[in-house]
């Protein structure tokens, strides 16, 4: 066995390295993308034949031997002599053996029969003859592409039998042969190597009109060695770009030229430059520009360019400049390499036109130079070409310009100045505007603006400019009217209202309306009267000062002498007003006594100051009002008629009628199992009972059965039925439980599992006993652990005296000359000394296998 596998090793060994020796063969055959091939001279070559070889006597013929594909045959060539024939071809041709039907590269063949001199014949594949010889050699040049046969005839010498017979041998033989001159041919590729490029995948096959095909080789970019792709290939489009070389073999050997195919599935990149020879990057320009693209791979084959307005693509040569002068617009560049590989669309706008700008004086539009008096201002730019990139704003309180934000609201007032670039770098004029927005400003010496006041005011307008109007609105009127003047007056004798006021400057800037609510209003003294007495108090919403009778009076103080009183109350403007009133009798209703069916109802007023008292609204009473209810005799309780008052629940009763007593009829009553039996007394009228000569109940008889059996997990379910009287009812039966038995324990992940099924319903639960084991085991490697150091001088205290034993008796042993003995005493102290050894390594795995043994 081991032999076997070193035998196939070395066989490995070699394969290998006869496979580094041929690859290197290839390599240096095939280096630099060419074919060598040295020139091929006429070589001889064994031929293997056909034959049949015959015994005649007289007209009676037999075959006595025959062969096909033979590369020798033995010949009778008399009654007692033989001869060994074999056949020999000249040709270029493959080394070995040459095959019936084999292939010849060569237009000349030259045919030697050795050991039999025959007759020879080369005939065409239409059976014409073009050579022939006599003395078993033939030749024949300038044979063209095709199939040829070689046909070999012998007689040998006769003999006589007796003498009435005759007899001989005779033998034919054949063989074929391919004429093929003709080299493979490939399409898909071109024997330029600069002369076919793709970018997609592409299809290689050869092809051989005589012997066929025998491989196509293919050696890809990068690689110094050919490889064999069958009879076709497909170079697809993903793989690596660069030239493929191909050479074809047919099956006569002969090799085609070398053909190339060029891969390139690189697109072109393309550039534009301004005149200094710097990308522009940007799309925009409005400078002289050019274009120019590169390929890695095959090359660039075109360029071409698309104008302005222009749907067709127009040749280009690279580098040529488009001057800033030309129409602007969108140029579009392409390039296009030698495998047919598009670049991408590189695009310029061309914008020499300078950007444009509008001003606005909040929405309406200010000429450059111009004033407003809007909220704001703000600047709109706009470039029909390559569009607006930045804007730049110099605002009053600046000293430069700085960032603008298209449309952005400016409403500090002064003089502004904004300008802006497109994306081509072209610069607009500078426009400038100035903002006023300044509103004159109103004033009122007597009193604020929004606020209520008693007395005539005089509002007046003022303005830097110099010159105002102002405008104002009376409570009564719905429109603005012009002041005379820049101010305006009320009187006292002006109308109560508000007073709405503006004014607007020469340029029209309007200041914002204010109001004054002119209220000329006197004092408002109320007597309010106290809820309790005839007590006053005077209190006031229009005035800070009051007179009672003359004297000072404070607001809300309380007035109880009965008498005339005069109150004056005068407000902040001096104006007053005058009442007069009388403090006499204030009655309250003390008491209220509501009328009943026979007494009378009023109320009692009393003056809360000297308590003088009367009683008024006085009510006469209203009578009875009863309601009639017949009430029926019972057997029990009497009847009559029943009148009840309805306002005061006074009653009393008519027509009496006394009860009318039990009627009864007697049945007697069986015991059941719950009610009580015997003589049964039974009201005809009422429905009333009762019992005499009473039997007990007689409880109910219950019989029991099983309706559902219990289960480990389900519980099951009693019956009791009352033979006597049907009553049922059901009771629960408890759950078995499980009845488990352990079947099975097995290690898993290290942690000890235990199964156990359950013997009533087969029910399947696992114990994980690996906590148990890990405690176990823990506490026994514990007790290992803290006793090992020991164990390690026990071991070689062990190890000593075993030394010391052995080496006593191995010296008793070799002094008696004992050499045996003195071996297996050797033997034995080594075995000893690795037992130890042993003992201790495998320790831990006794302990936690005992750990194992004792938790599981």
């Amino acid at each position: 066995m081991v032999k076997t596998k070193r035998k196939s090793i070395l066989r490995t060994l070699l394969c290998a390295v006869f496979a580094l020796c041929f690859a290197v063969g290839l390599s240096s055959l095939f280096a630099n993308g060419t074919t060598a091939y040295a020139a091929e001279s006429e070589t001889s070559h064994t031929v293997l034949f056909n034959y049949v070889h015959k015994y005649q006597q007289m007209t009676s013929v037999t075959t006595d031997g025959q062969g096909t594909g033979v590369s020798s045959c033995k010949v009778m060539t008399g009654r007692y002599s033989s001869a060994t024939v074999t056949v020999s071809m000249t040709a270029i041709a493959d080394s070995g053996n040459f095959p019936s039907g084999g292939y010849v590269r060569g237009g000349s063949v030259s045919i030697t029969v050795s050991g039999w001199n025959c007759n020879v014949s080369i005939v065409n594949s239409s059976g014409k003859s073009v050579a022939s010889g006599s003395k078993g050699s033939v030749s024949a040049s300038g044979l063209s592409d095709g199939s040829y046969t070689v046909n070999m005839s012998f007689m040998g010498a006769g003999w006589n039998p007796n003498p009435r017979s005759y007899a001989n041998y005779s033998m034919t033989a054949d063989f074929s042969f391919v004429i093929d001159r003709s080299t493979p041919t490939i399409s898909g590729a071109s024997t330029s190597s600069t002369g076919k490029y793709t970018n997609s995948s592409t299809y290689v096959s050869a092809s051989d009109s005589a012997s066929g095909v025998n491989a196509l080789y293919v050696k890809n970019p990068n690689n110094s060695y050919y490889s064999s792709a069958g009879t076709s290939t497909t170079i697809a489009s993903t793989g690596t770009n660069g030239l493929y070389c191909f050479y074809a073999k047919d099956k006569a050997g002969n090799t085609s030229a070398t053909y190339y195919l060029y891969l390139d599935t690189v697109k072109p990149t393309g550039k534009i430059k301004n005149s200094n020879g710097t990308e522009i990057t940007g799309s925009y320009t409005n400078q002289t520009f050019s274009y120019s693209a590169t390929d890695s791979v095959s090359g660039i084959s075109y360029l071409q360019y698309r104008k302005p307005g222009s749907s067709s693509w127009l040749s280009y040569t690279s580098g040529t400049t488009i001057s800033s002068t030309a129409t602007n617009g969108q140029y579009q560049f392409r390039a296009v390499d030698k495998a047919g590989n598009e670049s991408e669309t590189v695009m310029i706008c061309l914008d020499t036109v300078k950007p444009t700008g509008t001003l606005y004086g909040g929405t309406s539009t200010v000429a450059s130079g111009g004033k407003t008096n809007a909220n704001y201002v703000k600047f709109v730019p706009s470039d029909s070409m390559s569009g607006i990139k930045s804007i730049y704003v110099q605002t009053p309180s600046s000293s430069g310009y700085e960032s603008y934000t298209s449309g952005s609201q400016l409403a500090e007032e002064g003089t502004y100045s904004f300008y802006c670039t497109d994306a081509a770098g072209n610069c607009s004029m500078i426009y400038t505007v100035i903002l006023d927005k300044s509103a004159p400003i109103l004033g009122c010496l007597q009193t604020e603006f929004y606020s209520t006041y008693g007395l005539g005011f005089t509002v007046s307008a003022s303005d830097d400019s110099g010159s105002v109007k102002l405008y104002y609105k009376t409570p009564s009127s719905s429109s603005y009217v012009l002041a005379g003047t820049s101010s305006y007056s009320t009187t006292l004798e002006s109308e109560n209202g508000k007073y709405y006021f503006y004014a607007v400057d020469d340029l029209g800037n309007r200041s914002q309306t204010y109001w004054i609510d002119l209220q000329i209003v006197y004092p408002d003294p109320t007597i309010e009267q106290s809820g309790t007495d005839n007590s006053v108090y005077i209190t006031w919403t229009n005035g800070n000062k009051a007179t009672l009778n003359g004297d000072d009076y404070t607001k809300g103080t309380w007035i109880k002498t009965e008498g005339s009183y005069t109150v004056t109350v005068t407000n902040e403007y001096g104006l007053s007003t005058t009442k007069t009133f009388s403090i006499t009798h204030n009655y309250v209703v003390t008491k209220i006594v509501e009328p009943t069916c026979t007494t009378k109802g009023y109320s009692v007023f009393k003056c809360t100051s000297c308590g003088d008292e009367y009683e008024g609204n006085v009510k006469l009473a209203f009578g009875h009002n009863y309601d009639v209810e017949t009430v029926e005799a019972t057997c029990t309780t009497y009847g009559c008629i029943k009148h009840t008052c309805l306002n005061c629940g006074d009653t009393y009763e008519t027509d009496v009628r006394t009860a009318l007593g039990h009627k009864y009829t007697e049945t007697t009553k069986e015991a059941t199992c719950t009610e009580d039996g015997g003589q049964l007394h039974t009201c005809t009228v009422c429905g009333y009972e009762y019992l005499t000569d009473t039997v007990k109940a007689t409880g109910h008889d219950y019989t029991t059965r099983v309706v559902r059996e219990p289960h480990c997990e389900t519980a099951g379910e009693r019956i009791f039925h009352c033979e006597k009287c049907g009553d049922e009812y059901y009771t629960e039966i408890p759950a078995t439980g499980h009845n488990f038995e352990l079947t099975e324990s097995s290690v898993v992940d290290g942690e000890n599992i235990r199964t156990y099924v359950c013997t009533n319903c087969g029910a399947i639960t696992t114990q994980n006993m690996g906590e148990q084991y890990e405690k176990v085991s823990s506490y026994v490697e514990y007790l290992f652990e803290q006793y090992q150091p020991y164990m390690w001088w026990v071991l070689l205290a062990t190890a000593g005296v075993w030394s010391v034993v052995m080496g006593v008796f191995f010296g008793i042993a070799a002094k008696n000359e004992d050499k045996e003995k003195a071996r297996k005493m050797i033997k034995n102290y080594v075995i000893g000394l690795v037992v130890i050894a042993v003992i201790l390594v495998a320790c831990p795995y006794l302990v936690r296998g005992i750990a194992a043994l004792i938790a599981g």
